[in-house]
């Protein structure tokens, strides 16, 4: 899976999610939580 606002990867069973907009701080808005609803799901 591809994401703009994060970073999303599973390794040996292990998801790891990054926060992926610097030059926002990181801050949430609606594309970030999108991208993790779908990311979870």
């Amino acid at each position: 899976m591809s994401f703009e606002n994060i970073d999303f990867s599973i390794t040996d069973g292990i998801a790891r999610l990054t926060l992926n907009r610097p030059k926002s701080l990181n801050s949430f808005n609606e594309a970030r939580h999108l991208e993790v609803r779908k990311a979870l799901d």
